[in-house]
């Protein structure tokens, strides 16, 4: 078995709301937490919902954009993004994890991202959407504990969820 089929079948475990499998043209990720996810973008690192320590994420570099998808503890930890992100990081959350922010962190933010904005950051397009939701039919996706957004992330033609 592979190690990408590994990770999908560890982590179909966790988030039985995310029903579509992952597509093949679908960029990879790693699952650090169930609720953390890096992915290496052709170099751009992307950090979702950083919480915890902060070696395993400093393996990946420095994120280039963060997305934080609720302010619960399970996706929020202001003391994890602190010494992991640059001053260009781009961070996209939406307005009530912006104000949960201190301000070295709301800094990076963009307009807030609310459910059904659409970001592009580095080539890489990213929109909001409820979390409580259902993903469309056959939507290749990340299973992970869904936050107070979900996000359709598109690059390279692929869209995928998390």
């Amino acid at each position: 078995m592979t190690l990408r089929a590994l990770f999908v079948a560890a982590t179909l475990a966790f988030a039985p709301a995310f029903s579509g499998p992952v597509a093949a043209e679908a960029p990879s990720a790693v699952k650090l937490t169930p609720t953390s996810l890096v992915f290496d973008l052709e170099g751009t690192v992307l950090l979702v919902d950083p919480v915890g320590d902060q070696e395993p994420y400093f393996r990946y570099g420095r994120p280039d954009i963060v997305v934080l998808t609720g302010r619960d503890p399970s996706r929020l930890s202001i003391d994890t993004m602190i010494g992991l992100l640059r001053r260009d990081t781009v961070v996209l959350a939406s307005q009530d994890v912006i104000d949960a922010l201190p301000l070295m962190i709301s800094n990076n933010a963009r307009a807030p991202f609310d459910p059904w904005t659409r970001q592009t950051v580095r080539g890489i397009t990213f929109e909001a959407v409820p979390g409580d939701i259902s993903l469309p039919a056959g939507a290749a996706s990340y299973p992970r504990d869904a936050g107070s957004i979900r996000v359709k992330m598109i690059v390279g033609g692929a869209e995928v969820f998390f």
